[in-house]
């Protein structure tokens, strides 16, 4: 099975459904890819996080947009996302 539909999959067992908001946070890369082909199919919204904002914008931003779910790239970035987002899900 392709990675995107192994992502929507994986994404909807976490419970997220159409119309709601998916962060991904992290660099460019091949997985961030295949979160733009996967969020939007399954009929959610991705919303690409900027990974050079400050973290008190940052924490607005991610407050505001009212992301259901984030996909975190990398141990540093999952740690500092954790510590200030008790309340999301991540992946």
């Amino acid at each position: 099975m392709p990675y995107p539909l192994t992502l929507a999959n994986a994404l909807k067992r976490l419970g997220v459904r159409q119309g709601e908001r998916v962060a991904t946070f992290g660099w460019n890369s091949h997985r961030h890819l295949e979160a733009y082909f996967a969020v939007p199919c399954m009929g959610a919204v991705l919303h690409a996080l900027n990974i050079r904002l400050f973290e008190d914008h940052f924490t607005s931003i991610v407050n505001h947009a009212e992301d259901e779910v984030m996909l975190v790239v990398g141990k540093f970035a999952k740690r500092f996302l954790r510590d200030r987002f008790k309340e999301k899900r991540f992946a």
